[in-house]
Order: C-alpha cells, then sequence, then structure tokens
C-alpha cells in the first residue's frame, strides 16, 4: 500500500441535488497535535462511542444466544458473530471520522454513506491540501485544493476508500468468511479483541481492533507482506448513524466551489 492516500485517488464530480451542502471552508486544516482533535463543526456528530455503546449493547446481547456455539449450548461464545451483527448498517447517514499515520504522514478522514441507495462521501486532508469525493447517483466527482478551480465528474459510481472504512471491511470479510478472531487485547483502558481480515488467497490483511462490549471497531492496522511495522494504522474517532433526515442527506452532497468548473471525464479502461 502506498503511503500517501491522497495521490491515490482518481477524478470525479457533484450530484445534481437541491439541497446545498457545507462550504469546505469549515473543515479544519490536519496540524500536528498531541490533543483530541476536534469534530468537524458541520457533521453536527455527538459523542459517538457513547451513543454507539448504548445502541450496540442491547443488540450485542440479542446476539449472545445467535453467537453460542457447539453442542447442549455449550459451547463457545462467536465473536466474530457479534462484531458482524454489530456493524450491520441501517438506513440512516452513517457518519464516521478516522485519523489515520502512513508513516510519517498523518490523514484526517470524514465519510458520510448510506447504505440503500449505495452513496458515499468522503474529505481526506493531510497538512498540506484538502480532498473530496462523492460517489453515487450515477456519477463519481472529485474536488482538490491542489486543483481547485476544477471539478472531475466521471460516469459511473462505486464505494471510493473501502480500505479506510472497517465497519465495511469487518462486514466483507464476515461474509467471504475471512474474520479470524485472535484474542482478547487492551487498548488504553478498554478491553477489546483483536481479528485478522485473511486475504482470497489466505494471507494475512489488516488486524481489526474491535471493543469487546460494543464490538464496533476501534483501529485497523495494515502492515507488509511479512510483517514488520505498520504500513497504515486507522483510529476510529467517531462513528454513529444519523437520522436520514433532509439536513443529514444533504451531507453527501459535494460542496460549492464558487471558483470550480466541472470537468467530464471518461473513465480509464480496466477502472
Amino acid at each position: 500500500m502506498q503511503t500517501d492516500l491522497l495521490d491515490q485517488i482518481s477524478a470525479i464530480n457533484p450530484l445534481p441535488e437541491d439541497l446545498p451542502a457545507p462550504s469546505i471552508a469549515s473543515l479544519p486544516t490536519l496540524r500536528e497535535r498531541d490533543a483530541r482533535p476536534e469534530r468537524p463543526h458541520r457533521a453536527r456528530a455527538r459523542s459517538a462511542f457513547p451513543k454507539r455503546a448504548a445502541l450496540a449493547l442491547p443488540i450485542a446481547a440479542a446476539v449472545l444466544g445467535l453467537a453460542l456455539l457447539g453442542q447442549g449450548g455449550g459451547g463457545q461464545f462467536d465473536v466474530a458473530a457479534a462484531v458482524y451483527k454489530a456493524t450491520i448498517a441501517g438506513n440512516g447517514v452513517h457518519y464516521m471520522f478516522l485519523e489515520g499515520e502512513a508513516g510519517p504522514v498523518r490523514i484526517r478522514y470524514w465519510r458520510w454513506s448510506t447504505a440503500n441507495p449505495l452513496r458515499e462521501r468522503d474529505v481526506i486532508a493531510n497538512r498540506s491540501r484538502i480532498v473530496e469525493l462523492v460517489s453515487g447517483g450515477g456519477f463519481e466527482s472529485d474536488w482538490s485544493t491542489e486543483h481547485s478551480r476544477k471539478i472531475l465528474r466521471v460516469h459511473g459510481s462505486a464505494p471510493l476508500l473501502n480500505q479506510w472504512d472497517p465497519v465495511r471491511v469487518i462486514q466483507e470479510a464476515y461474509r467471504a468468511g475471512r474474520l479470524h478472531v485472535l484474542g482478547k487485547t487492551t487498548v488504553g483502558t478498554r478491553a477489546a479483541y483483536r481479528a485478522e481480515v485473511l486475504s482470497q488467497h489466505g494471507t494475512t490483511g489488516p488486524i481489526v481492533i474491535v471493543d469487546a462490549h460494543t464490538f464496533m471497531p476501534i483501529e485497523m492496522i495494515y502492515h507488509k507482506p511479512g510483517g514488520g511495522s505498520p504500513t497504515l494504522v486507522v483510529h476510529v474517532r467517531s462513528y454513529e448513524e444519523l437520522p436520514a433526515t433532509t439536513a443529514s442527506l444533504a451531507l453527501m452532497r459535494l460542496a460549492h466551489h464558487a471558483s470550480a468548473r466541472v470537468v467530464n471525464k471518461t473513465r480509464p479502461a480496466g477502472r
């Protein structure tokens, strides 16, 4: 995996909707700091994990009986099944704020997505630039501070940054039978489980760390083949499902960029 995520992003542009989206200028520029990061004001996200914990605990209790394996009710608790159940997407707008470390590069990532229809909006920032991406409604769209006078649009749409979304990684791996729980661990003072995602060829993919009580992801860690130092560490700072209101759905649109013109592009062959 390359260390600069922003160099991997391809071209895309805005969805034709009536609702305005907040200005990109409201997003803070990435700074090196030790303090816990603030959430972007436009998302109006409350403390995600307390709320998510309140929602996930009843879910975890409900799936406890389903997650017990073995004969005569004396089997082992299936952590992978509990994680899968806890991360199933609802019908609202899923808001996520992540921070990533790829070697010396620090990246902040905001994501809004819906499962039905499948749409997403991503905003990625490092110390020098911001990239905004939208996928859905038959188009992919792209704007960046590096090319601020252009909005690129490509016909066709698909999930954009799956490798950064631990919820989607967990869901796809579990359905394919490739989510393998390694055991218990801790993150700070929080009890947690470690799980590995196996590739189709059986090699180890990212390590996912989930809360031991809510079964929601805390971190996702990528390594080079054969081990060694992590190439990418993704920290889940905030995750919650917003109701599918007019205001929440407006967050799915590309922000207004007054000086930018739309440039339509043809998707390269094989992409």
